[in-house]
């Protein structure tokens, strides 16, 4: 009996699998016969239009988009892009019923006529809009293009903000096409509102919306443009540009609380100056390379370098009335003879109770002139840093 059902599961399904073999043999043939006859009425050169003053709409749209990069330097904008192109040729409709069901159909781009479309604004590359994925036909007659593309695009950069700046930048779809194009965007892109799809930005940039704007008429090179706004993320340029650079420009605020007979401010100062040309030498390459405007970032930059030159200065000319008291007590002694005299403990406490006036009064130049520089470059710092969070 076990024998029985064992032979029997066999035969059944030794016909199962004949049977899948026949339909899909039978399904591959009626698909060979479709687009041989399909074929009779499409070709590269043989446009989907009635007459020759009807014009062949086509609708695009952006499946997705995905920012590589940005590059501030050379003004360019790296993007993968997937471009839907669809349109209508109703000659070559069919009924599924009648081949087997069959919904939709694969050509290839030299089987058949596809509109030849440029990205205006690209870089490097000036030919059109290509790639090997199949055009698909459905049933209804309705042909659609996935153009799938790694694009170069320019980008004019306004650095006035900097590190804290937003960017508009733009792909522009445009025809050379000789026949007459209407084009239109996808219905579930609005003109006047934000694209509905996800957008990958980068760890730099945060994309906040993509527009649309339908551009040129029918006889004047019409097209789309997809207008792109993006912000940048700023913790990076601020951990490893503006901390680092604040940081140094109030240590170098503190050689004036050093007294100057220790020896050390100049040496202070040229360490922490070479600290900033090192550093300013290692961000260079972050920068943006252009004269157009000038950033933030690099206006606070040069007003550290500024400061610094000032705090050099002042040093100095802290150094040059030190050495001239010195001369000048070196001279008393020389001249008078030194008189120890005791302190009484009333004049000892008088003293104790002068005002903070008097004793800025008897104070040394030098010390004064320290002083009054410290607090105008702390001043001058906090102002700085300050002015770049705002």
């Amino acid at each position: 009996m076990g024998a029985c059902r064992l032979c029997l599961t066999f035969l059944l399904g030794t016909w199962v699998v004949k049977a899948e073999g026949q339909i899909n043999s039978t399904v591959k043939r009626e698909i060979i016969g479709l687009r041989s006859e399909l074929l009779r009425n499409l070709g590269p050169n043989v446009p989907p239009i009635m007459s020759e003053e009807s014009a062949i709409k086509l609708e695009l749209s952006l499946k997705s988009l995905y920012i590589n990069d940005l590059n501030s330097a050379t003004e360019t904008l790296h993007t993968t892009v997937c471009v839907i192109m669809t349109w209508y040729d109703r000659s070559v409709s069919w009924s599924p019923g009648n081949h087997s069901g069959i919904q939709q159909v694969q050509f290839d781009m030299s089987e058949v006529w596809t509109p030849v479309f440029v990205l205006s604004n690209s870089v490097g590359n000036s030919g059109p809009v290509s790639t090997t994925v199949p055009v698909v036909l459905t049933a209804d007659g309705r042909f659609m293009w996935q153009i799938p593309a790694t694009w170069a695009t320019t980008c004019t950069i306004n650095i006035e903000r900097y590190p804290y700046d937003e960017q508009h930048c733009a792909l522009k779809f445009t025809t050379v096409e000789g026949v007459l194009l209407d084009i239109t965007a996808d219905a579930n892109d609005d003109p006047n509102n934000d694209i509905g799809f996800q957008i990958d930005g980068t760890g730099e940039w945060e994309i906040l919306n993509l527009s649309l704007v339908k551009a040129g008429k029918e006889r004047q090179s019409p097209g789309l443009q997809y207008r792109l706004h993006m912000k940048r993320r700023y913790l990076f340029h601020m951990l490893n540009v503006v901390f680092p650079m604040s940081v140094l420009l109030f240590t170098s605020t503190m050689v004036f609380l050093l007294p100057t007979r220790s020896g050390e401010k100049i040496g202070f100062l040229m360490a922490v100056f070479v600290s900033n040309a090192l550093f300013l030498t290692y961000n260079q390459e972050s920068m943006p390379h252009t004269s157009s405007s000038v950033s933030s970032l690099s206006l606070y930059l040069t007003i550290i370098q500024v400061q610094e030159f000032l705090i050099v200065l002042a040093t100095i000319v802290v150094h040059i009335v030190y050495d001239q008291r010195i001369v000048d007590q070196e001279l008393k002694v020389k001249v008078n003879k030194v008189q120890v005299t005791p302190v009484d403990r009333a004049t000892s406490d008088l003293r104790k109770r002068r005002s903070l006036r008097d004793r800025f009064r008897e104070t040394p130049a030098d010390r004064k002139l320290d002083c009054i520089f410290f607090c105008i470059s702390l001043f001058l710092a906090i102002t700085a840093y300050m002015t770049i969070l705002l």
